[in-house]
């Protein structure tokens, strides 16, 4: 059963500093199986997820799933 490592990548185009960036994710997660990615800002304005999930796929949105098709 092969596993694919999550990595994330934050970036970010500022108006109002952000605090308290928390990204919730596995550490490990099945090929194939589809995963729950949160990130949450604890203050901030005008805050826009984006997700670049390494393998071609973003998508948008505070909460996201994804699921990998290869390991890597």
């Amino acid at each position: 059963n092969a596993l694919a490592a999550i990595r994330a990548t934050a970036s970010r185009q500022v108006d109002a500093p952000l605090a308290g960036v928390v990204l919730t994710a596995p550490p490990l997660v099945a090929v194939g199986q589809p995963v729950s990615l949160t990130a949450q800002v604890a203050a901030g304005s005008q805050v826009i997820y984006r997700w670049d999930f390494g393998d071609g796929t973003y998508a948008t949105g505070p909460a996201v799933e994804h699921a990998y098709q290869v390991s890597g």
